[in-house]
């Protein structure tokens, strides 16, 4: 249908504005598993691996041997496990369950930025499109949340990396700066081939 794209001036700059959007949406995403302290058995084996390649002092690249009955060389797409193993574990267990409400938080203002773009700074078409996505029924059920937001696992990151490849391809606004896109989109590529097989 029809959109009348507008480019409003007035109202508070960008910055409060997504900084507004984020809170919201972490707020909502962390409300109903706040007071959880239960750690799903896919978290479980996402900090062994963790915990592993920093023990085992193995590369994102490499393979890590499995403590257990009959247990080989596993080889996973580490990035996110290898940056998590520089952080205590302790910390990590206790604070994992907000990682990927936050990371959600920072896409949905990303969301808000793009909306911005594409409807030339119309700011009603923009809170429409994030309250659509905070609001879907689906975040509500915690069977259909899932590990991937009541607790962490990689898959989020992916998730998430590639609606923002997608974006990036599809608008560029300056044709100058196409290097600089490229490279950004070999990086976010880098990071979704590297951080889960979901993403692969």
């Amino acid at each position: 249908f029809p959109v009348t794209i507008r480019c409003h001036k007035t109202g508070p700059p960008l910055r409060m504005e997504l900084l507004l959007i984020a809170i919201l949406a972490f707020s909502i995403r962390i409300a109903p598993v706040i007071k959880t302290d239960r750690v799903d058995f896919d978290t479980y084996g996402h900090l062994y691996y963790a915990s592993a390649i920093r023990e085992q002092k193995r590369n994102p690249w490499g393979s890590i041997k499995i403590q257990c009955w009959a247990g080989e060389n596993f080889s996973h797409p580490f990035l996110v496990h290898w940056l998590l193993g520089r952080f205590k574990k302790e910390t990590f267990t206790n604070y994992q369950r907000i990682i990927n409400p936050a990371l959600d938080a920072l896409f949905t203002a990303f969301l808000y930025y793009a909306s911005q773009l594409h409807f030339g700074g119309d700011k009603k078409i923009s809170v429409l499109c994030v309250l659509l996505y905070i609001f879907t029924p689906m975040w509500f059920s915690r069977i259909s949340m899932g590990p991937r937001v009541h607790n962490f696992t990689p898959r989020l990151i992916t998730e998430i990396a590639f609606p923002v490849l997608i974006f990036i391809a599809l608008y560029r606004e300056d044709p100058s700066n196409i290097l600089h896109s490229v490279l950004f989109e070999m990086l976010i590529i880098a990071i979704i081939i590297n951080s889960t097989k979901f993403g692969v």
